[in-house]
C-alpha cells in the first residue's frame, strides 16, 4: 500500500515558461485544454456504469498535465448540476475550471468556489421558478415527464413509463408558451433541458476561456449532441464519439471510431499525435 509520502505535492496551477509553453504548442498543435461533455462522451447516460479504465487514463492524463508535463488538461462542459459535475471533477483530477448547468455555472476546483455566469438576468432565479412551477402543474402531474433533481439555473426533465422524449418537450413548450419567458426548451438523446436564452455551453465556454486565460483556439471540444455544438463550433479543435447525433459528426473536425468513453481516449490519442 501507497503511503502519503509517495502521493507528489503538486502546485495548485501549472505555471509553464514561455519557451516551454511555445515548445509545448509546437508539439501538441497548440492544444491546452481538451473540454468534455460527461454524458454521451466520458461516459454514457443515467444509469450506465461509467468505464473504470477510462476514468482512470483520463485521471492519469491530469496528473502529467497538472505536473507542467506537455499534454493537455481534461475538464468538463456539461449540463449536469454542480454536485454532479464537481464529483466527476474528482474523479478524473481535473484542476481547471468547469461548465455546468449548460453555461450556467462555473466550478473552480482549486478554490472550491461555484460561480453563476455574470450575464445571467438578476430575475434569473425567479424566471426559472415560475417555468418549474408551470410545467409541475403541466407536465409532472399530467404524468408526462419527471424533473431531474439538483439544478438551480436550468431544469432538466425526464420521460414517465410509458411516454417519449418528444412527449415532454411538446408539453413543456405548450407549458411555457404563454409564460412570455425568455427560456429555451431543447430535446437531447436522453432529456429535455430549458434553460434561459444566452445561457449555453457557448457561453460557458467563453467564461471558461477568460478565467484560465486559454484561448479558445487553444482548446480542443468533445461532444455527441446537436446543443454541443454551441460550444464545440467556438473551439480551435472539436471531435466527437462514434454514438454522436449525425449532426454533430458532420459539424466536427474529428469523428472517432470508438463510442463513449473509449471515443474520448481516441480523440485525446489523436490530438497528442
Amino acid at each position: 500500500m501507497s503511503s502519503c509520502s509517495d502521493i507528489p505535492t503538486l502546485s495548485a496551477r501549472p505555471h509553464l515558461s514561455s519557451s516551454k509553453a511555445e515548445e509545448w504548442g509546437e508539439q501538441k498543435g497548440g492544444i491546452r485544454l481538451v473540454v468534455t461533455d460527461i454524458d454521451g462522451c466520458l461516459g454514457e447516460s443515467e444509469g450506465v456504469p461509467f468505464d473504470l479504465d477510462v476514468l482512470r487514463q483520463i485521471a492519469g492524463w491530469n496528473l502529467r498535465a497538472r505536473s507542467g508535463e506537455a499534454v493537455p488538461a481534461i475538464t468538463l462542459c456539461s449540463g449536469r448540476p454542480a454536485p454532479y459535475v464537481d464529483a466527476m471533477l474528482q474523479v478524473i483530477g481535473g484542476y481547471l475550471p468547469a461548465v455546468y448547468e449548460n453555461g450556467a455555472g462555473l466550478y473552480f476546483p482549486q478554490q472550491h468556489r461555484f460561480a453563476w455566469h455574470p450575464a445571467l438576468p438578476a430575475d434569473a432565479a425567479d424566471i426559472l421558478w415560475r417555468a418549474r412551477q408551470r410545467i409541475e402543474a403541466a407536465v409532472v402531474q399530467a404524468g408526462i415527464g419527471y424533473f431531474q433533481p439538483g439544478k438551480e439555473r436550468a431544469l432538466t426533465l425526464l420521460a414517465a413509463p410509458g411516454r417519449t422524449l418528444a412527449d415532454v418537450d411538446r408539453a413543456c413548450e405548450q407549458a411555457l408558451q404563454e409564460q412570455g419567458l425568455p427560456l429555451v426548451v431543447h430535446a437531447s438523446l436522453s432529456t429535455v433541458g430549458i434553460w434561459l436564452k444566452d445561457s449555453d455551453k457557448g457561453a460557458g465556454l467563453e467564461w471558461l476561456a477568460a478565467e484560465t486565460g486559454i484561448p479558445l483556439q487553444q482548446m480542443a471540444g468533445v461532444g455527441d449532441a446537436e446543443a454541443d455544438l454551441r460550444f464545440l463550433r467556438l473551439c480551435g479543435f472539436s471531435a466527437a464519439p462514434a454514438n454522436a447525433e449525425e449532426s454533430v459528426k458532420a459539424g466536427v473536425d474529428y469523428v472517432s471510431r470508438y463510442e463513449y468513453g473509449r471515443g474520448l481516449l481516441d480523440i485525446i490519442e489523436h490530438i497528442l499525435k
